[in-house]
């Protein structure tokens, strides 16, 4: 696959999970109807597959290395927010998490973007 191929492939995958984590968010802050709840069990499926060891399998492999950086500076949290996305109840420290995971899917969508533009 060329590079091009490589980095669409990324930012396809980036903007799937940054919409499922916004879709938490905001759900979070409304009345928790099916959406929110069928985002909730996805973003927790992402998280475990992420984090499993051993990897299992390509996608997974994929997410861990998009959420490496994110995962590391989280440490302990992330088991916080696990624990509310499987409740599907978002407090404040599982909402800040979020909003820092947002950030850091759309810096990696955007160093991604980057690298297809030519001359990099």
């Amino acid at each position: 696959m060329s590079d091009t191929g490589l980095h669409s492939a990324d930012i396809s995958q980036l903007r799937r999970l940054g919409s499922l984590v916004d879709s938490v968010i905001v759900g979070a802050n409304t009345t928790a109807d099916v959406d929110f709840k069928r985002s909730c069990d996805e973003l927790l499926s992402v998280l475990e597959s992420a984090t499993a060891r051993p990897i299992r399998d390509l996608r997974s492999l994929v997410l861990a290395e998009l959420l490496n950086d994110y995962l590391k500076s989280t440490g302990d949290q992330i088991s916080t927010l696990r624990a509310s996305l499987r409740q599907r109840v978002i407090d404040s420290a599982s909402s800040a998490l979020l909003e820092g995971l947002a950030r850091n899917l759309e810096r990696e969508r955007t160093t991604a973007t980057s690298r297809m533009r030519p001359g990099r």
